[in-house]
Formats: structure tokens, sequence, C-alpha cells
């Protein structure tokens, strides 16, 4: 039981006490792992469907499922990714269903870990700063969407966050007011 990531991981690390290595594969909408036995073709896992083994035929119908041909198949997606960027998707998949469930202060504390793990990635700057508007973090909220914009400059949400940015220095204003 479990999501493809998490089940993932757990057999990665069975696999390494037993002295295989196996390989995250952050396969588009749904995670595998590797195994590239000695002088072999690289066998994949689906570890979320039983530990079924695939090719990469396989993996290209699961793809194809997965994301209704909107992803064109190529070998590269089968590549193994680093534990880091194992960490950040799973952080990703925990902050996505905390909102969804609307829980901002757990989303805000998985946010803040994302940032933490890689400072280059600003667009979690900008999520960060909506969660603390939504959780009314005034000051934090300015704090991260001023940075945001700094790094990021005019992309496609460049209105939208500068529109909650004011908000949250209105909001700001108001309670500085009040104390």
């Amino acid at each position: 039981l479990g999501i493809p990531i998490s089940l993932a991981v757990l057999l990665i690390e069975v696999g390494r006490r037993l002295g295989i290595e196996l390989n995250g594969v952050g396969f588009p909408g749904h995670f595998l792992v590797r195994h590239d036995p000695d002088g072999g073709q690289p066998i994949f896992i689906d570890p979320f469907h039983g530990g079924t083994f695939m090719d990469t035929g396989a993996c290209r119908r699961l793809l194809e499922k997965v994301t209704s041909g909107r992803v064109e198949f190529n070998t590269q997606l089968l590549q193994p990714v680093p534990k880091r960027r194992i960490i950040e998707r799973m952080l990703r998949n925990l902050k996505a269903i905390h909102i969804r469930r609307r829980d901002a202060q757990a989303a805000l504390l998985t946010s803040g870990r994302l940032v933490a793990l890689d400072p280059s990635r600003v667009t979690e700057l900008r999520d960060r700063g909506m969660l603390h508007y939504e959780a009314g973090n005034w000051q934090a909220s300015v704090d991260d969407l001023v940075q945001y914009i700094t790094l990021a400059g005019t992309g496609p949400d460049a209105l939208l966050v500068r529109a909650s940015l004011s908000l949250a220095m209105d909001q700001l204003e108001a309670s500085l007011g009040d104390g």
C-alpha cells in the first residue's frame, strides 16, 4: 500500500540492504525503479502494481496510459534521478495533498522544506508567499513575494503575484495599525 514514489523508495532501500543497486526513475505521472544488470538491458519495476517488471515497451505503454498521450515518450524519461530529486518530488506531492485538504499550515511547512532543499527554485518562494498569505502571516508573505518578484522578474504570473503582494502589504499595514 502506498503511492508509487513511497513504494519505490522502500524498494530501493530493500535492494540496497540486499546489495542490489536500484535507482529511482522520475517517470511522468508514475514513479518507477530501475535496475541495470551487468551487461544486460535495464529492467524497470513498477512498485505500485505489485512490483511488475517492465521493459522499455511496457514503459512506453504506461506513459501513454498515465498521460493520455500528452507526453511524448523518449528514453531520457527512464534515466535514474538523484536522491535529492526524489525527496523534492515527494515533498511536492505532499504539498499538493495538503493544499487539496486546505491545510495551509502543513502546506507551508512542506513548502519551507522545498525552499531549504533547493533555494534556486524560485516558484517555491512564490508558493510559500501565497501560503503565508493564506495563513495570515503578512510579513512573511510580503518577504517571499518581494524576493520572488526580484528573482523571477516578469513571468506569466507577474500580475497575479504583484496583486497578491499588494494585498499582503495592505493586510500588513492594517495589522501594524492595530498594534
